[in-house]
């Protein structure tokens, strides 16, 4: 089970305070909502926690492992991300994008892709398209999907759904729940919108 220690973490940005002693923990099943006006280092917190920047002092820790070092080992098979823009792959189809995240832990035949995209609202689009030609909801879904296929037991998502309208926003976060509940999966979430803290089963103001 995944545990995830976030000891007294401060930071500066340009000479400024954007994080001050922040402390959390995450353990499987949790779902984590971090929320803060906007500057106030809701995206700076995320990366330092996920190993993509060091912080000015404090520690992570993942599974009792500093977070820092073995850091491409780390991403391959423990960590997910999900981007607020979903940096797919546009000239490539709805497959080919979601076996990327598929690649280092299984293959994935057409029919389970198929039955992935059902259980996120999707039945009836076409693999074989380009996700270019999908709405703004569904490109995002497919970026799920493809972390979600990593089956990585700790995911960070930077504002899902900040490109997202209210009744797609609240979709994606509940398939972000469901799956995390069912898969035993955490997942640490950034987002500007204070309705998803209900989501949470732990909430970090900053």
């Amino acid at each position: 089970m995944v545990e995830l220690i976030v000891d007294k973490i401060s930071q500066k940005i340009d000479g400024k305070s954007v994080l001050n002693q922040i402390s959390f923990e995450v353990h499987a099943n949790d779902f984590v909502v971090i929320t803060g006006r906007s500057g106030s280092g809701k995206t700076t917190l995320l990366n330092v926690i996920s190993g993509l920047t060091r912080p000015d002092s404090g520690q992570v820790y993942l599974d009792g492992q500093l977070i820092g070092k073995n850091m491409q080992k780390i991403w391959r098979n423990q960590i997910g991300f999900i981007f607020q823009n979903n940096l797919l792959l546009e000239k490539l189809t709805v497959k080919q994008n979601i076996l990327m995240g598929a690649k280092f832990n299984k293959s994935l035949s057409d029919q389970e892709i198929r039955d992935l995209l059902a259980k996120v609202g999707m039945p009836d689009v076409d693999i074989s398209q380009r996700v270019s030609t999908l709405s703004g909801g569904e490109q995002q879904r497919v970026a799920l999907l493809r972390t979600l296929v990593k089956r990585n037991e700790l995911i960070f998502a930077d504002e899902p759904t900040g490109n997202l309208d209210d009744e797609n926003a609240r979709k994606l976060v509940e398939i972000l729940k469901n799956w995390s509940l069912a898969e035993q999966h955490a997942v640490v979430m950034v987002t500007h919108n204070l309705a998803f803290i209900t989501y949470a089963t732990k909430h970090v103001a900053i």
